[in-house]
């Protein structure tokens, strides 16, 4: 939805949510000037730089976890504090500062400010578009939603936006829990939005792992390894086409098996084949041209089997230049559908194929 459409689907629903008051979650004041100085947290980053801390005019509220800082009362500009300091670090009185009282899980009201979807919202509750500061009385009567996910489902999306260091199989995990659900609330609409960013985050990591497996594909072919050249092109191969099949339907098969049906109902554990199958069939008709490549690379790299391949001649350097091509399309076109929504049906459609 661009931004109207979020306006506009908010203002029909507001009156039938059931809302949360920021005032009955969170102490919500601006900091007091206390005489004297102290350390004044003014670099708003993950995690906290000590070298950027200067001196200040001293406030009467020392930084805690889970802070929830309001810059200059300007609603567009929230941070909230996700360590507990080592030293005494202060408050600068031109802050709003939100601290929960563990009613609501301060990770999700970070992460609805700094929403689209509470952006739009809390527009609702003032008399103009959010941009002028407000006061801590004016915050303290704004309202959200009532989180529907779980805290560990948003402390890793607070943890993906904030560029921590998490390995692919977070992301997946994460996906694979969250509930496409129709956004028929406001609350759907803000998850839809945080999936939306975590598989944004999702890309660039996925982007910068098979950079580096092709680094390691190309080095193997320079080296005339033209055979373990095969062998990893089809492993990168199903591991591109497992991750888009997790994409597709919400679940993890890294984890658990993808088991289509065969024609009796017998279930299996999914093949290179099967995988390919299953992003053309969910595909259709995008992905024709795709998997026949990968097709094409799947038929190569059977040939480095006990038997075929100590005979066969199709191992050379020929070969290998077209299978590496034909993945690094396969990869491109991947990269291109990363932010698709796909239809759940068509997924359990094709388990019964």
């Amino acid at each position: 939805m661009d931004t109207s459409e979020v306006k506009k689907f908010i203002q029909e629903l507001i009156g039938q949510e059931d809302l949360i008051c920021l005032g009955d979650i969170a102490e919500i004041r601006r900091p007091h000037r206390r005489q004297g100085t102290g350390k004044n947290l003014g670099a708003y980053e993950y995690p906290i730089d000590y070298s950027k801390l200067k001196e200040w005019a001293l406030t009467d509220m020392q930084v805690q976890r889970y802070d929830i800082i309001i810059h200059n009362g300007f609603i567009k500009s929230v941070y909230m504090v996700d360590e507990e300091p080592y030293e005494p670090i202060y408050h600068k009185e031109q802050d709003v500062v939100l601290r929960p009282n563990g009613k609501v899980q301060p990770e999700y009201i970070c992460l609805f400010l700094n929403s689209q979807t509470g952006q739009e919202m809390l527009s609702c509750f003032t008399r103009a578009s959010i941009g002028p500061t407000l006061t801590a009385h004016q915050i303290r009567e704004l309202y959200i939603p009532r989180p529907t996910l779980s805290e560990k489902e948003y402390r890793k999306t607070f943890e993906i936006e904030h560029h921590y260091q998490l390995d692919i199989d977070a992301y997946n995990e994460l996906i694979a829990k969250w509930n496409e659900e129709e956004n028929q609330s406001i609350a759907s609409l803000f998850n839809t939005e945080c999936l939306d960013k975590v598989l944004e985050k999702k890309s660039e990591l996925f982007s910068e792992m098979v950079r580096q497996d092709i680094e390691e594909l190309r080095a193997c072919f320079k080296a005339k390894a033209y055979k373990a050249t095969l062998i990893m092109a089809g492993s990168i191969l199903e591991a591109i086409l497992i991750d888009w099949l997790n994409d597709m339907s919400g679940k993890n098969y890294f984890e658990e098996d993808f088991q289509p049906e065969d024609r009796k109902g017998y279930k299996e554990k999914a093949t290179l084949k099967d995988y390919i199958n299953a992003v053309k069939y969910i595909e259709y008709p995008r992905w024709m041209d795709g998997a026949e490549m990968a097709h094409d690379i799947r038929d190569k790299r059977n040939l480095v089997h006990a038997k075929l391949g100590i005979y066969s001649d199709d191992i050379n350097e020929e070969t290998c230049l077209m299978v590496i091509d034909y993945l690094e399309r396969v990869i491109k076109t991947r990269q291109e559908r990363m932010y698709f929504r796909y239809d759940k049906r068509k997924i359990e459609n094709f388990r019964r194929l």
